[in-house]
């Protein structure tokens, strides 16, 4: 049985190795949404800054 999931626990340690700093977590969001690369709706930009930022509660984003 445990074997089964050992190709996963690879995959969550590679993902560990492999976390962004939190500068270029923001040059990504940054460049996704100001300059473009990212073909998403420009109104999700402040929700993914604020899902993204330090000391910002995601539940309460919008003030509620």
């Amino acid at each position: 049985m445990q074997q089964s999931f050992e190709p996963m626990r690879k995959q969550v340690e590679a993902w560990q190795r492999s976390e962004l700093t939190d500068v270029t977590a923001k040059v990504v969001i940054y460049e996704a949404f100001v300059e473009g690369k990212l073909e998403a709706p420009k109104h999700l930009a402040r929700a993914v800054h604020d899902l993204h930022s330090p000391g910002v509660n995601a539940w309460d984003a919008d003030g509620n």
